[in-house]
């Protein structure tokens, strides 16, 4: 296995077009962990550290974390309204792909995300000179 383990991390947004409810962003949140996952083990990761994030909003915060390619994403927390937006905080770890491949991923999950969800993303990844980009 490659030993390679270099963090990523990355600041999305996500919106809507029609707000959705509570149960629906959960499942937006731990889809997005979860095709992150598939885009990573399709790349040649063959261990997840950590897939986690924080998504904030104005109706509240979903907290979601995928630790293993097997499992469904943990996700949790409270939203008091239907969601337009979420800003996500994401972190990924994952053994045998460097940050640049990390990147890759998301983005490929991003954009599977958009087509399936109707979700319209944009990122800017953290730690790096990278301009922000849009992934609908």
């Amino acid at each position: 296995m490659n030993a390679t383990l270099e963090p990523y991390a990355a600041r999305l947004k996500c919106s809507v077009d029609t707000p959705i409810s509570a149960d629906t962003a959960r499942a937006l949140i731990a889809s997005l962990l979860e095709e992150i996952g598939r885009q990573c083990q399709k790349a040649g990761a063959r261990l997840i550290g950590h897939i986690k994030c924080l998504a904030e909003c104005p109706e509240g915060y979903l907290r979601g974390s995928l630790t293993d390619f097997g499992r469904p994403a943990d996700v949790a927390g409270e939203l008091s309204a239907p969601v337009r937006t979420m800003e996500v905080l994401l972190h990924v770890l994952v053994y045998g792909l460097p940050a640049d491949a990390l990147h890759q991923c998301v983005i490929s999950a991003l954009h599977e995300l958009g087509q399936a969800a109707s979700a319209h993303w944009t990122h800017r990844r953290l730690g790096h000179d990278h301009p922000a980009g849009h992934v609908s």
